[in-house]
């Protein structure tokens, strides 16, 4: 071999590397059940000891980003529309969330199943304003919930995350 092949072999590995699109996500995380997948974001921690058998949660890079997937179990009669504007209601309600505002309401889909989509603001305990967009999605007859939230500052951003998250859904040992 001639010199300096070698050493040019290297400098077109490296250039090819330097511009080869970088994914936004890591790995793909399976929850403990095999209920469902999905593409975890690069700098999306798991948190063990928040997340129980029925809530997954994950802290993203900011100071307010979470993600978290809630099981709330077989919902056999629910009416999806019905029970989500029930939420909304509690949450504006006494009681409910300080400075309740929705942003918006939309029908979806994850992964082939009817969903609901609400975004929301509300007042947080140090007075920011915080955000969340939190999908309702009913699977046969099991509902649950998935919402990512930020601070006002960086939501827009964030916001963005979630909707890669739910393109990349798969609802496991589901027909």
């Amino acid at each position: 071999m001639r010199p300096g092949i070698g050493r040019m072999r290297l400098i077109f590995c490296v250039i090819i590397l330097v511009f080869l699109p970088v994914s936004a996500f890591g790995s793909t995380y399976i929850d403990d059940f095999e209920l469902f997948s999905f593409a975890l974001p690069h700098r999306w921690i798991f948190q063990a000891r928040l997340s129980t058998d029925y809530l997954t949660v994950f802290y993203g890079p900011g100071e307010a980003s979470i993600l978290y997937i809630e099981n709330l179990g077989k919902q056999s009669e629910l009416v999806l529309p019905d029970y989500v504007q029930g939420i909304i209601d509690a949450y504006a309600g006494l009681g409910g969330l300080a400075r309740f505002e929705v942003d918006s309401v939309q029908d979806i889909e994850v992964a082939r199943f009817p969903a609901v989509s609400v975004i929301y603001s509300y007042q947080g305990e140090n007075k920011q304003r915080l955000y969340e967009k939190r999908v309702f999605v009913r699977v046969e007859e099991w509902l649950f919930t998935i919402t990512i939230g930020d601070d006002a500052a960086a939501f827009f951003d964030t916001v963005g995350v979630l909707d890669e998250i739910l393109a990349s859904w798969r609802w496991l040992g589901v027909d």
